[in-house]
């Protein structure tokens, strides 16, 4: 007969003491209606017991005569046995028996246990009544009412007359006293953030109003051979390094708290630092050849790559910024095959990868899970997304263009030639591009080969590719750039 799957029976719950398993892995004193997948003929039955995250799961197997805790992973495409309790029997058989029984349930989604309505009695709601008579009297207007009205009318008139004339005379001491009130804008450049200040005082020194803007002064992470560094995007030249690290570093980002990240091939693994550098730790585990990085504010997730070294494939996983709860978002080898750019877009919540292997980019909707191949691309690396004109931008390592399209793939085009840059482009081992959002220019990088020599050039130019501006930098040789804000009202470690 084989498994099917069904709702236990109330004489199987208490047969198999599935309430009692249920309770005790999940702290609770209940009954429920609990949805298993039972072979009748063998007695062995599959349950779902307790949910550990998004993605990996506990159930219980109830193999000859005995329940064993297993633990599954699901996947695009599947599931994935991560785990067998400990037990006397046959492991392999065991793996047979988990094998029939998920065949059954294919892709669809785990059914849990519901507690059982239980009918209890309803009591009417006593009314209690407070004690107050409702006794409204009417009562005809007097003459005095009315006098009363009127004159409590004309007072709330001069009070309002006053105010108003009390207010002319302030604004007009301010536009006619220059000496005595004073408008001061300051700007404090050595400070690791430029403050803006305006205050306006009165010329009796009572009154004072403050209006305070603050911006980032380094607004741009970029990774280079030797570290991560914090760049000012007003100056490129001006450059502080955080992370000293001669590892394989690929991409890096921050957060609007102020932290930093970046992936550490070579440590396999995401790392994270307080934006002056200092509390270093690795916060997520990826398997070799990591790649990619992308940050959800809103949602306090973030994005990344690791290597599936069975199937030979990247799979996309999150976390949120602490690193906790990890999560596989698309492990689907016929979809994507490598990641080697991605970015967030928080108005559609959506996030855009770069797969050089299959040549593509795609886009993955973070509310439907789907995933949908948006435009062809020989060798597409750094991606960003351009709000203003509502365009994709790429680069790509192979074309050594920088290219453009809307956001369903039409309209693909050349944004940024590097081969009319007065040399032979050579775009090798980059991937730096970023968008400097209060400016509105795209910088990025690349190797221009003149006179036998490859010498790195970083440019600016306005989102549609006219004006580019060569920026002459002394030892940049960036991987990757991305530009960031953050509010220095937080704390390094806020998040």
């Amino acid at each position: 007969m084989g498994f099917i799957s069904e709702y236990a029976s109330q004489d199987d719950v208490n047969k198999f003491k599935l309430d009692e398993l249920w309770n005790n892995y999940n702290s609770t004193n209940a009954s429920y209606k609990h949805h298993w997948t039972i072979d009748k003929e063998t007695g062995n039955w599959l349950v779902p017991i307790k949910k550990l995250n998004n993605s990996e799961t506990i159930w219980i197997l109830h193999y000859k005569n005995t329940d064993i805790e297993i633990k599954l992973y699901k996947t695009e495409d599947g599931w994935d046995l991560t785990s067998i309790a400990s037990n006397s029997l046959n492991n392999q058989e065991i793996i047979k028996c988990v094998q029939e029984a998920l065949e059954v349930l294919g892709n669809a989604l785990i059914v849990w246990a519901v507690p059982k309505k239980i009918n209890l009695k309803k009591e009417k709601k006593k009314e209690i009544k407070i004690g107050v008579e409702e006794a409204v009297t009417k009562r005809k207007i007097t003459p005095l009412d009315i006098l009363v009205f009127i004159i409590v009318l004309v007072i709330i008139f001069f009070i309002a007359n006053d105010s108003n004339n009390s207010t002319d005379k302030i604004v007009s001491t301010i536009d006619s006293n220059d000496s005595t009130d004073k408008i001061v804008s300051t700007i404090d450049s050595n400070d690791s953030t430029d403050k803006i200040v305006s205050t306006i005082d009165s010329s009796n020194n009572k009154t004072s109003k403050k209006t305070q803007k603050i911006k980032s002064k380094h607004n741009i992470c970029a990774v280079k051979h030797d570290g991560v560094f914090l760049v000012n995007s007003e100056d490129l030249n001006t450059q502080t390094k955080i992370v000293d690290s001669r590892k394989q570093l690929m991409a890096c980002n921050a957060d609007k708290y102020g932290n930093i990240y970046w992936v550490d091939r070579t440590n396999e693994g995401l790392y994270k630092a307080n934006i002056d550098g200092t509390n270093i730790r690795k916060i997520v585990t990826l398997p070799v050849l990591a790649s990619g990085l992308a940050i959800d504010n809103e949602g306090k997730r973030i994005f990344s790559a690791q290597w599936n070294r069975k199937r030979k494939h990247h799979e996309i996983v999150y976390s949120d910024l602490s690193g906790n709860n990890k999560t596989i978002l698309l492990s689907n080898r016929q979809l994507l095959r490598s990641v080697s750019g991605m970015f967030y877009d928080y108005l559609s919540n959506k996030l855009y990868v770069s797969d050089s292997t299959a040549k593509q980019i795609v886009v993955i909707d973070l509310k439907t899970k789907k995933l949908k191949k948006l435009v062809s691309s020989s060798h597409p690396v750094g991606i960003v997304i351009d709000y203003i004109n509502n365009k994709l931008i790429w680069l790509d390592r192979r074309d050594k263009n920088i290219y453009s399209a809307n956001f369903d793939g039409s309209d693909k085009k050349v944004l940024i030639d590097f081969n009319v840059a007065g040399g032979a482009a050579n775009n090798s081992n980059n991937g730096a591009l970023t968008i400097d959002r209060i400016n509105n220019r795209l910088i990025y990088g690349y190797y221009l080969q003149k006179e036998g020599r490859n010498q790195y050039i970083v440019e600016t130019s306005n989102l549609d590719g006219t004006q580019r501006i060569k920026q002459e930098l002394k030892n940049s040789n960036f991987k990757s750039f991305s530009f960031f804000t953050y509010s220095s009202s937080y704390k390094n470690g806020d998040m």
